[in-house]
């Protein structure tokens, strides 16, 4: 192979490799719009951990699993708003 064709060949390889690491089209970054819509889906799970809920652990579970369901999301949301103690019946 000539030498002039060897070097091209290698330029073109060359700067394909330096062009497939400087495109990246999915970034890892996290913007405002982001932040607030995961913020909004850990609400039940937030209030639970604040109000030192007796049943924060299941609050967060159902949250985290089933959160994407708005059922499951409500129904998390109504354990993390609902009595942290149990309440004593006088006889």
């Amino acid at each position: 192979m000539p030498r002039r064709a060897r070097g091209r060949q290698i330029g073109l390889l060359a700067q394909l490799r330096t062009d497939a690491f400087s495109y990246a089209p999915l970034e890892a970054t996290v913007g405002p719009a982001e932040l607030m819509l995961l913020t909004i889906y850990f609400v039940p799970a937030i209030i639970g951990f604040a109000r030192h809920h007796r049943q924060k652990w299941p609050i967060m579970v159902i949250d985290l699993f089933l959160g994407w369901t708005l059922i499951g999301w409500v129904v998390a949301l109504a354990m993390s708003v609902s009595a942290t103690t149990a309440r004593s019946v006088n006889p």
